[in-house]
């Protein structure tokens, strides 16, 4: 079995402190907006919430998409960190 880059071969999260973190304030915003907003709305709450937790994040940002090392477009992620 390969193992990818969110599981060791344990089957175990990688991280498990920080993705725990990051679930508890994307709950925390779901239970409070509950549904019938705008994806937009949702991720914005979520991105107040990241920050005020300390995490550095951006949301919107322009990552390159390579293919046989050349740049043949650009992502546009929903949120990165360091």
């Amino acid at each position: 079995m390969q193992e990818n880059n969110l599981t060791n071969q344990s089957n175990h999260i990688i991280e498990k402190e920080l993705t725990d973190s990051i679930l508890k304030l994307f709950y925390k915003v779901h239970y409070k907006l509950v549904f019938g907003f705008l994806k937009k709305v949702y991720k914005n709450a979520l991105f107040l919430e990241l920050i005020n937790a300390g995490f550095k994040c951006e949301t919107e940002k322009a990552i390159n998409v390579f293919y046989n090392k050349k740049v043949v477009g650009q992502f546009f992620c929903g949120y990165s960190s360091e």
